[in-house]
């Protein structure tokens, strides 16, 4: 009970999910790459930096916006030249005569001052930060950085961060370079292949790194502080083995060149999956003897299967949540199963059965389908779902099915229909009675 109490701390972040809408403008404009050049001050908590986007036109339009929230000052160029822009405490909008098929860059030179979402962090209670650490889902990513909260708008994003050099900054994707300026150092990170907002990462902090290599010859890169040398082992234990285990079972090889885990303090959740950079907290550092109390195993493999499904393959909107949260649970316990074996899998389904059993009977049971689900509803039933399905249609038919639907959508958004559809197609079935019976 106390790794399915661990591992429901865990779900809670996936209520924020959809915490905040914003007006979409997918159809107006495509918005392609990316490139961030952030400045963290070691005396302030403002960030300031540029963000330069370049945009394809789908659609005449006056105007277009960038989601930004809390900025304190900020300075619009379309294709290098200054252009009117106003700022509504939530959108930069900018003015231009934007024609359809035509390209643009867009560049914003700001500075913000986020109450959410970018958190400078005083470990050791001087009255200065030394680490700061962010968490994008519920489309808080705009709180910070301008940027589009509409998930369905991925963009391949390449960040750079100018931290003071006693620290190690990390964000997604592979580190290209770094290069001194002043005091400070500045981290280039790249990315190439799209994804949404809300999984961008930064984190700025006293860490080392050790460096490990998969069976795919994949990059890990697990982060620790410089004092929890001892604590590597055995909070890392089984990363390697699990990583390779969801590549074999899912099909499907890791899509990035790098995956780092970074531990943080005082971390909202346990854990958040941001592409290529899955951020936990500090509390599952852990040396030999505190691993058999509570350990991080069941939030590493969840987070893990979360870049194939969530980050990968993402949903349109939170009525189809179940795409991302259920499948990550369902990976995980399969993750898990090859750890400590069937016996531990199958009573992991019966204490999920049973959580969702007294929800039902407490009057909160929802459909899966419902946006306002739970998250119990979105992590366990959605896992119980998938279960289900494999037995359904079985096991051939199902890792088929799968490994179609992340090649089909990679890089793009789902929805459950589009999954379905994927599974009659293999397996010949009808999927109708199934959507009714597990999932509306």
């Amino acid at each position: 009970m106390k790794t399915f109490f661990l591992w429901s701390i865990a779900s809670l972040y996936s209520i924020f999910s959809i915490a905040q809408d914003s007006p979409s403008q997918i159809d107006i404009v495509d918005f392609k790459t990316a490139a961030v050049d952030i400045y963290v001050n070691e005396n302030s908590e403002i960030i300031s930096g540029t963000v330069s986007y370049n945009l394809t036109i789908l659609k005449d339009t006056p105007s277009l916006f960038i989601d930004a929230k809390n900025i304190t000052r900020y300075d619009v160029k379309v294709d290098g030249k200054p252009v009117k822009a106003d700022y509504n405490e939530k959108q930069i909008v900018v003015e231009s005569r934007f024609r359809e098929s035509a390209t643009h860059d867009i560049s914003i030179e700001f500075s913000t001052q986020p109450n959410t979402a970018l958190y400078h962090i005083d470990k050791d209670n001087d009255g200065k930060w030394d680490q700061i650490w962010t968490q994008g889902q519920g489309k808080y990513t705009s709180n910070w950085l301008p940027s589009i909260d509409d998930m369905n708008d991925k963009i391949v994003w390449d960040i750079s961060i100018t931290a003071p050099s006693q620290y190690q900054a990390i964000s997604n994707g592979v580190l290209l370079e770094t290069t001194e300026v002043d005091k400070n150092r500045k981290w280039q990170f790249n990315m190439d292949i799209p994804m949404s907002s809300y999984l961008i990462a930064m984190v700025v902090g006293n860490y080392e790194v050790a460096k490990k290599m998969s069976a795919s010859q994949k990059q890990m890169e697990l982060y620790y502080y410089p004092e929890d040398l001892q604590k590597i082992e055995p909070t890392y234990r089984h990363t390697i083995k699990m990583f390779d285990f969801l590549e074999q079972e899912i099909g499907i090889e890791y899509p990035w060149k790098v995956y780092k885990q970074i531990p943080v303090k005082d971390f909202l959740y346990s854990g958040m999956e941001n592409t290529t950079a899955t951020i936990y907290s500090d509390q599952f550092v852990v040396d030999d003897i505190a691993f058999n109390d509570g350990n991080y195993v069941t939030v590493n493999a969840h987070e893990m299967a979360h870049q194939w499904f969530g980050n990968l393959v993402t949903e349109t909107s939170g009525k189809h949540h179940w795409l991302q949260e259920g499948f990550a649970t369902y990976y995980s316990m399969l993750a898990e199963q090859e750890i400590y074996g069937e016996d531990h899998y199958y009573m992991t389904l019966f204490e999920n059965a049973e959580s969702l059993i007294a929800q039902t009977k407490a009057g909160r049971g929802t459909a899966l389908l419902d946006p306002n689900a739970s998250s119990l509803t979105f992590y366990q039933h959605g896992a119980w779902a998938l279960h289900a399905l494999r037995g359904e249609i079985g096991d051939a038919d199902f890792k088929l099915s799968v490994r179609t639907y992340l090649k089909q959508y990679a890089g793009r958004n789902v929805t459950t229909d589009d999954f379905l559809k994927i599974v009659s197609n293999t397996s010949g079935k009808d999927m109708s009675e199934f959507k009714n019976r597990w999932l509306t």
